[in-house]
């Protein structure tokens, strides 16, 4: 049981990791003026969740 929850861990903080990163590169990526406005807030907040 602890090394399933352990895996799961890992791969949860592999998935932020790469959610942090992707919206970096598209905020800071200059995509931001290739996304909708609605989409852009969705990017900014993932970051700002993931900062912490």
């Amino acid at each position: 049981m602890a090394l399933r929850m352990a895996f799961f861990q890992k791969v949860m903080s592999g998935c932020g990791a790469l959610a942090f990163i992707w919206a970096t590169v598209v905020l800071l990526g200059g995509f931001s003026t290739l996304i909708k406005q609605k989409d852009f807030w969705f990017v900014t907040i993932i970051v700002f969740m993931e900062s912490n």
